[in-house]
């Protein structure tokens, strides 16, 4: 129990009062002065006698949704349960609302009355101003008399997240070598049957057996596999490369890092629509979290993404940690048609080496395109360097992979009030 500024005030004037009113006989000061005195008293008392049921009060918080779209409203109700046989006067209840949520109630923090054995509920609305996780954690609790004279605080760990997905846009993959990827692999082989031979390739981890041509393998010493038509789509493979510092470049909801999950979603749909097989990888924390056949059902991978991206936070590995990440799939790079990074010029000029992007071009040969969002890029590095940084990219990628794509597409949404 600790006394406030208000509480120490008052205690202050009546002993102040009791000693002018001693000193100068005087009756009216010393009445007022003993009134102020007892009613101290009669706070200090009262609220002695519910600290008792301080360790018997307990808070929830319950979310009507755990999982929506960016910027949809989401409600969030506190509820406080009163275990003690005695009612609780004035509790203050403030949640701490993460950087990247909005209120869209007057506040959250709440003064109520809580009956024994009884609990109440109060309620408030945010929305998420990005993609990612948005996570709720302590509530505080503030126990007080009526005249807020004296108080007891108490953190309440109440953890609950709000998992946040990118909304998307309609893109196109303007580049040329991944146009003739798509259009080599899957142009026309849907129309034959089991038997009808659409490739020849080098067999990789995850391929079937039964489609192993032996005979070849007995002059060549090479596994090699078939793929007929109805069966060979392109397999691509998306790297999501998500920094902290990209959380803080921009305003929400169009921050560098909501651009970057949006243009990554709009290219796996794009690819989807495509008929490609799609598996991707984001990088957040020390280890890549990788989805399988992303394609099936974007919604449930963007899912998963996103719920291990908590807003403000991003990879603080190498590039070379996607490539690891294939393994846990029992995969080879061999396995994929094309390999597609998602990054910016910002990374690339504070985070990144040269030798990185070298590292995943002996990987993914011929396979490797570097994609970059639509940005006000500008604002935070000039356009001299801007341009150098993207022609030294340029020129390495267009070497031993497939080029690089800056996008055109606008990919900046208006805040819904």
């Amino acid at each position: 129990m600790k006394i406030t500024l208000t509480g120490l005030a008052h205690l202050t004037s009546s002993i102040l009062m009791l000693i002018y009113s001693l000193a100068y006989r005087d009756i009216v000061i010393f009445a007022l002065a003993l009134t102020l005195v007892l009613i101290l008293y009669y706070e200090y008392t009262s609220f002695h006698e519910v600290s008792g049921c301080i360790d018997k009060v307990s808070v929830r918080r319950v979310l009507d949704k755990k999982f929506v779209e960016e910027l949809d409203d989401v409600e969030v109700k506190l509820i406080i349960d009163n275990n003690c046989n005695r009612a609780v006067p004035w509790v203050t209840l403030v949640d701490n609302i993460p950087r990247f949520l909005k209120l869209r109630s007057p506040k959250a923090l709440f003064k109520v009355f809580v009956p024994p054995k009884k609990s109440v509920e109060v309620s408030y609305r945010v929305k998420p101003l990005t993609p990612g996780a948005h996570d709720l954690q302590k509530i505080e609790l503030v126990f007080s008399d009526p005249l807020g004279y004296f108080v007891e605080r108490r953190d309440v760990d109440c953890m609950e997240s709000i998992v946040a997905i990118p909304r998307s846009a309609s893109i196109s993959i303007k580049l040329e070598s991944i146009r003739r990827i798509l259009g080599l692999v899957v142009k026309g082989k849907a129309i034959g049957g089991m038997y009808d031979l659409a490739n020849i390739r080098e067999y990789a981890v995850g391929d079937d057996a039964r489609k192993i041509l032996w005979k070849v393998y007995a002059k060549s010493g090479k596994l090699m596999v078939r793929e007929d038509y109805g069966e060979a789509l392109t397999r691509a493979f998306v790297m999501i490369d998500v920094r902290t510092h990209m959380w803080d470049l921009g305003s929400p909801p169009n921050n560098l890092a909501s651009l970057h999950l949006r243009y990554a979603k709009s290219l796996i749909e794009h690819l989807a629509r495509s008929r490609c097989n799609v598996d991707v990888a984001l990088c957040a924390g020390q280890v890549p979290k990788i989805i399988e056949n992303a394609d099936k059902d974007i919604t449930t991978t963007m899912y998963s993404l996103m719920s291990v991206l908590p807003t403000g936070e991003g990879c603080s590995s190498p590039l070379a940690g996607f490539i690891d990440s294939i393994k846990h799939l029992g995969r080879s790079p061999e396995f994929y048609d094309v390999a597609i990074l998602i990054t910016d010029p910002i990374s690339i000029a504070i985070e990144h080496r040269l030798e990185d992007f070298e590292e995943l071009l002996k990987v993914f040969t011929d396979k490797l395109i570097v994609a970059i969002p639509r940005f006000s890029y500008e604002s935070y590095v000039s356009g001299e360097h801007l341009n150098k940084i993207l022609q030294t990219l340029a020129s390495i990628i267009e070497n031993a992979g497939l080029g690089l794509e800056v996008s055109e597409e606008e990919l900046a949404i208006t805040s819904m009030e």
